[in-house]
């Protein structure tokens, strides 16, 4: 129509710049959304924390995670029965506003024993009045060791294999008394 302007389309170029621009501040960023938040770089130079964007794509490797799906896989650890915890309480350093953020990837994030133990102890009264402790205490409310729940793996001997605690301490493989005429 005359006198009106048209609406200017943009250019498949355009969208395209638009869109490799996107791709770029996630790659190339650093920080939450962005793949530096999980992962490296692996280039001829080394391990990178963060990429220059001068350096040629094709020479870079993101590097995987290497996070464990079970972290302790004779331990027994279920978030449902923490939920009302702060995931703070446990894994600080996970915010960037931390005493000791992390800052890489390499980072492993799980409380130690005296975190735990602030609930997973004898049930007592603090100095202050608090209710502190009380928690399942026993070593199996956690850890399943021994073979627990867990089917025998190649680093367990089967029962027919199986020594006696004696026959473990003195070296004596199972069935070698029996085959000098002794018992087990």
């Amino acid at each position: 129509m005359p006198g009106r302007r048209e609406r200017e389309e943009p250019s498949a170029h355009d969208e395209v710049e638009n869109r490799v621009t996107k791709a770029e501040r996630i790659l190339f960023g650093r920080g939450k959304g962005t793949c530096t938040e999980c992962h490296q770089y692996k280039t001829p130079a080394g391990i990178l924390a963060q990429l220059d964007p001068a350096t040629k794509i094709t020479a870079v490797q993101i590097e995987p995670t290497y996070v464990p799906t079970i972290w302790y896989e004779r331990a027994l650890f279920d978030h449902s029965s923490h939920r009302a915890v702060s995931c703070r309480d446990c894994h600080e350093g996970a915010y960037p506003d931390a005493k000791t953020p992390s800052k890489t990837s390499n980072d492993v994030l799980i409380p130690g024993k005296a975190t735990c133990a602030q609930c997973h102890a004898p049930e007592s009264t603090a100095s202050d009045g608090r209710h502190i402790g009380g928690a399942g205490r026993a070593c199996t409310e956690c850890h399943r060791y021994h073979g627990g729940d867990f089917k025998p793996g190649p680093t367990m001997a089967k029962d027919k294999d199986a020594m006696s605690i004696q026959q473990f301490l003195l070296g004596t493989p199972a069935g070698a008394a029996k085959a000098k005429g002794g018992h087990e």
